[in-house]
């Protein structure tokens, strides 16, 4: 029972910061976007979504082959962790020198610097966002094999419980 307490616990603290994640990279980009919202929230919810999607489809070719489901997820968290504090470092860093070489050499070759940015940006959080896409596979994988968990109902459950601590993780960035 235990084992079933944490493993939804970890489902609804995985939706809890990947919400705080976007906001925070949307704040951030905003930044580079010279405050430009629209594009800004574009940018991050096209990625989020395309690296959901890949995140899908990639672990879906290997799942069967997972021996260990739950320290894949174990793994995959961590991974996310980690990858999160460097895009976080990047977007906190004083690159403004980097910045500018990139936007002379943009307008050099006549690219806009929106699309400039638009690149930089997916280039940034494709990796997180298609780990996070990994998740709920392996996790919905480790509910059956691991915890012998064979309600009809689980994955609903499973993306209820993710979806609850998505919504407090974006109710908590207000704060």
């Amino acid at each position: 029972m235990l084992s079933r307490i944490l493993f939804f616990l970890i489902l609804f603290l995985s939706g809890f910061t990947s919400l705080i994640n976007q906001v925070v990279w949307q704040r951030a980009i905003k930044v580079y976007l010279g405050g430009a919202d629209a594009i800004c929230s574009m940018i991050v919810v096209f990625v989020f979504m395309v690296g959901l999607g890949i995140g899908s489809l990639i672990i879906s070719k290997v799942i069967s082959k997972i021996k260990n489901p739950l320290y894949t997820i174990a793994k995959l968290e961590i991974s996310l962790f980690v990858t999160n504090l460097i895009v976080l470092l990047l977007l906190k860093s004083d690159i403004s020198e980097t910045i500018f070489s990139f936007q002379r050499a943009a307008m050099a070759l006549g690219i806009s610097l929106k699309f400039l940015y638009a690149i930089s940006s997916i280039a940034l959080l494709i990796i997180p966002c298609s780990l996070m896409g990994m998740t709920m596979s392996v996790a919905s994988e480790a509910a059956k094999r691991q915890l012998n968990i064979n309600n009809p109902w689980i994955l609903d459950n499973m993306f209820f419980i993710n979806t609850i601590g998505s919504c407090l993780g974006s109710v908590a960035t207000g704060f």
